[in-house]
């Protein structure tokens, strides 16, 4: 990790921290960051990337789903339909 890869990590968990990431407001702005990468930061993962799951992984597992009635039971290994058409991912 490069000293300015270390720099990024601090500010990506000063910017989880400060609570402002995981708005709805922010999603665009997040998702136009985030879509071109498969880490937040470098190459590989590091504390910015588990920072910035811990803070959205609520959001995702109980937003409402915004792409059409999609439910639970269209999932593998899934049996109800949730009526609020949430999905809930299990890790």
């Amino acid at each position: 990790t490069t000293d300015k890869e270390k720099v990024e990590v601090k500010d990506w968990i000063s910017k989880v921290a400060e609570g402002e990431i995981a708005k709805p407001s922010s999603s665009d702005k997040l998702n136009n960051i985030l879509t071109p990468k498969t880490y937040i930061v470098g190459n590989a993962l590091t504390a910015a990337d588990v920072a910035l799951f811990g803070a959205l992984h609520p959001t995702l597992v109980c937003s409402p789903l915004t792409l059409g009635a999609v439910c639970d039971s269209d999932l593998p290994g899934s049996r109800n339909c949730n009526p609020n058409n949430t999905i809930h991912i299990q890790l």
